[in-house]
């Protein structure tokens, strides 16, 4: 996915680039740019120095941004691979066919954006790095400005003073623009590594589709092999050449280049020195060639395996062998090139050392530290290119690794035949065990599973048809049909087995056995389970509890969502399901609210101040209950005058509801009660208590005021 710079460094979003040609107008404005600097002071001096600071870091903050906006730009218009120039050039791109030519230049352009990804990953690192650097610059700058105000103040107009004041004014800023240009800075780097990323994520599947299309011609491969064998001739003539001029030179006695005896003239010295360095220039030639070589056989080696892979030429089998040959062998020139890499900057060191040793020293020929020089950057030029030879060719191992992984990940469709083939029938007819005198294979267990899968779902649709059917023409209730519908579907379970049993000729006598030690099984460790089968056929016949009902269990109103042969799924009022055993519903008492009919009575107790009248307040609460919506009419709702409590005149309303809406319905019964009474000033009473005191004495009260 592509991002842009804003969504890869969050923040703050920089100033636009007119913003900051503004300033920097502004800027050259305010200080008279560019300003004298003839017959200045020292403090002058450095006050003109960092007004041209200024200005410098506004420049480069105005190209930042500029080639921030390209980079943002880019990131989110980057073109598909096939338009990108690298990509272009290659030959035969646009063919159906692709060769491993055409195929090895796509991987050469992964690897470039991968190490154009590492060099952004680098750059991020130092422009952070500097970022970090200049805020602390900017933080001391901006703490040593505001000491030199509090140890001067702003009302001191002594001219040196000013001059100073100014100067630590114009160090802050050039810190604070500085800080921001670091900013835009690392913004850079971070888009530059995201444009690096998007392409990579835009490339990837290009390069997977033309893997897929790799089609070998033996034209190619020829030529291929021919080029492999040129190559090696050529080699095979430069080492020879090399190994020669390495022979004609003569060995000398080993040299120090550190310290310099006395006795030894630094002339006398630096031809040594030329002689031993162009020995060991010759014999890094030598090696040269001899890596070569051996890189060539590696690759000639791994070509052929290559074109077998591509052929699917290769086994199985084989494919591992090759991938761990291939593994160890990536290994190995890793380790190469660590240590080519170690050596060529070793020979770096020497040769910067060399040139800082004999610098300026009298009585040496130029011409002769010159070769002595050349020597030293020979040896250097000499491991580079072994190094880039190594790294050449470990990147091809890598790339046939890759498409190696791509392909093992999966088997090819000769491979899939081959299994077919050679395996799928003796699979088929292995011989499980023996039953009856009859052999049990993975043939016949196949299609007893099929045979019961499908006659499940037969049963299943079957059953839901006479469900249906029920409901509908025999006018039964949702939760009787549903009843039905489990056991129908659970008889033709059985016959479906008994049918399936017979006709593989798998007599159930033959299972005494089995049904013994499953019995037996049964009887120790599954009698809960089976109780509650048991129970669940019984509530399935019985039907004391249907699918839909409302049930009154351990004081908790449960709605029944499904009956099955082990456990009643059934749903709590505050939206929890709840699993119970079908024993437990028939083995405590429960109450079924919809039994028979979905109608529930409910009840409704009021308390009302002593003092009311009682008659008309009966006929009020129960007017206010028939106006209530949701009420039914029959059965007719009533009002009892209960009890005489101690606070209050109880009555109780009872009326009837459909079991739906019973908690709405009650709600909405109490409003409309409430407000009834309230317009006939019938008080609804609360707890209270009257306090008489009985004395025969005044009783002394008396007042005191705490200190």
């Amino acid at each position: 996915m592509k991002r842009g710079v804003e969504e890869i460094v969050p923040g703050t979003p920089p100033k636009s680039e007119e913003e900051v040609i503004e300033a920097r107008a502004s800027f050259r404005k305010q200080y008279r740019f560019p300003p004298e600097n003839n017959n200045l002071t020292a403090a002058q001096t450095r006050k003109v120095r960092l007004i041209y600071e200024i200005d410098i870091t506004l420049s480069e903050q105005i190209d930042a941004l500029s080639q921030l906006a390209k980079l943002n730009l880019a990131i989110r218009n980057i073109l598909p691979p096939e338009t990108w120039e690298s990509v272009a050039s290659i030959p035969d791109l646009s063919s159906q066919q692709v060769s491993l030519k055409v195929l090895d230049s796509l991987y050469a352009v992964r690897n470039n954006l991968s190490r154009s990804g590492e060099l952004a990953r680098r750059e991020t690192r130092r422009t952070d790095r500097n970022l970090d650097l200049a805020t602390r610059s900017y933080e001391r700058a901006e703490k040593q400005r505001m000491d030199f105000e509090d140890r001067t103040g702003a009302e001191d107009s002594n001219s040196s003073i000013v001059t100073d004041r100014e100067t630590a004014a114009l160090a802050s800023q050039a810190a604070e623009e500085k800080l921001a240009l670091r900013r835009l800075q690392s913004r850079l780097a971070q888009a530059e590594l995201a444009l690096v990323d998007n392409k990579i994520e835009r490339f990837q599947p290009f390069l997977a589709d033309h893997r897929l299309r790799v089609i070998f011609s033996p034209e190619h491969v020829q030529e291929q092999i021919g080029a492999f064998s040129a190559k090696e001739a050529d080699l095979e003539k430069s080492l020879l050449a090399s190994q020669e001029q390495f022979d004609q030179l003569t060995p000398n006695a080993p040299v120090s280049t550190g310290l310099v005896a006395a006795e030894v003239t630094p002339g006398e010295t630096v031809r040594q020195l030329a002689q031993s360095y162009g020995r060991d220039a010759a014999h890094a030639r030598v090696s040269l060639n001899q890596s070569w070589i051996n890189h060539l056989n590696i690759q000639r080696q791994f070509y052929g395996h290559r074109v077998d892979f591509y052929q699917n030429k290769i086994k199985r089998r084989q494919m591992s062998e090759i991938t761990r040959e291939l593994d160890l062998e990536i290994q190995r020139l890793e380790s190469e090139t660590d240590y080519l890499r170690n050596r060529m900057a070793q020979a770096r060191q020497d040769a910067v050392r060399i040139g800082d040793q004999f610098a300026g020293t009298t009585g040496i020929s130029p011409q002769l530290i010159q070769s002595l020089q050349d020597a030293a950057q020979e040896i250097v030029e000499t491991l580079r290119m072994e190094a880039l030879s190594t790294e050449s060719t470990l990147s091809r191992l890598r790339n046939f690794n890759d498409e190696l992984l791509n392909r093992t990940s999966g088997y090819t469709w000769h491979e899939i035949q081959a299994i077919l083939g050679d395996r799928l029938p003796l699979a088929w007819n292995y011989q499980l065990f023996i039953l009856n005198d009859r052999a049990f294979r993975v043939s016949t267990l196949f299609w007893v599973v099929f045979l019961v899968v499908i006659g499940f779902f037969f049963a299943r649709y079957i059953s839901r048809t006479a469900g249906s059917l029920l409901t509908s023409k025999a006018h039964l209730a949702p939760g009787v049909s549903a009843a039905y519908e489990k056991l129908v579907l659970y008889l033709l379970v059985v016959v479906i087995c008994i049918l399936i049993f017979n006709l593989f000729n798998f007599s159930l006598t033959s299972l005494t056995v089995v049904s013994g030690v499953l019995a037996l099984a049964v009887g120790f460790g599954s009698q809960e389970v089976l109780k509650n089968f048991i129970s669940g056929i019984i509530l399935l016949i019985e039907r004391p509890v249907h699918k839909g009902d409302l049930i009154e269990m351990d004081g908790r109103i449960l709605k029944v969502e499904s009956i099955g042969l082990r456990s009643t799924q059934v749903l709590d009022f505050d939206n929890s399901q709840k699993i119970v055993p079908n024993s437990l519903l028939l083995e405590n008492v429960i109450t079924n609210w919809t039994l028979s009919d979905n109608i529930l009575r409910s009840t409704i107790p009021v308390g009302v101040a002593y003092g009311s009248p009682t008659r008309k307040t009966a006929e009020v609460l129960l007017e206010a209950t028939r106006s209530t919506e949701g009420v039914l009419a029959s059965p007719e709702p009533f009002a009892l005058f209960s009890d005489f409590g101690d606070s209050a005149l109880g009555f109780t309303i009872y009326f009837w509801t459909n079991t739906a809406d019973r908690l709405k319905i009650s709600s909405e019964a109490r409003h409309r009660i409430a407000e009834a009474l309230a317009t006939e000033n019938i008080a609804i009473s609360f707890p209270q208590h009257d306090v008489h005191l009985d004395s025969l004495n005044p009783i002394r009260v008396e007042l005191s005021r705490q200190s």
